[in-house]
């Protein structure tokens, strides 16, 4: 394939988010990673900017999936052009290790929910009471990647310490965090 068909590809796509060439990187994830601590409702404190993910004042609840014990159903809201917009998703827990999970959306179409692709959402470190630093990464055809970073928080804000302190978990793990939107002005 033409170097320069693949730059003209890829285009769009660093407009948005962050983007690297070659495979994914595969920061270490938290150890001993506990779900049931990490269920609740999570706020999105920070973002790097993204093609999909246009709303602010996000925030996802995260609660068991029926009888599951490695599935998770996930809520979130965001607003969009002054309305509050909604989506499901499922989060799946990792089988090796349970912060290394998988995430994918769910429709109204049960054929559609079967080949929407799961991506990744990793979790690098949290501390389940205040903070979470969250990481994915998708690669196309092991020539370039995309990287999505979030930190979170069980509030609507992190005081400027613990800010720093996710920001630095994301260059110590070899993300590229580049710009991150801040999600202000959200209310309590």
């Amino acid at each position: 394939m033409s170097p320069c068909y693949v730059f003209l590809l890829a285009l769009p796509l660093a407009a948005a988010q962050s983007m690297g060439w070659g495979h994914c990187p595969t920061p270490a994830v938290q150890a001993n990673f506990s779900m049931e601590q990490f269920l609740g409702k999570w706020y999105e404190i920070q973002r790097q900017p993204s093609m999909h993910d246009m709303g602010r004042c996000s925030e996802a609840n995260i609660v068991w999936h029926d009888d599951s014990d490695s599935t998770m159903q996930v809520t979130m809201a965001q607003i969009v052009d002054d309305e509050v917009k909604t989506m499901q998703g499922l989060l799946y827990e990792g089988t090796e290790e349970p912060a290394k999970m998988e995430f994918s959306y769910q429709t109204n179409s049960e054929t559609l929910n079967t080949i929407l692709p799961r991506c990744q959402w990793w979790v690098l470190q949290t501390d389940y009471s205040s903070m979470s630093v969250a990481y994915s990464c998708k690669e196309y055809m092991g020539m370039f990647h995309t990287e999505y970073t979030w930190i979170i928080s069980r509030r609507r804000s992190l005081p400027s310490w613990q800010l720093s302190q996710a920001r630095e978990v994301l260059r110590k793990a070899g993300t590229n965090a580049g710009i991150m939107s801040d999600q202000t002005d959200c209310g309590e």
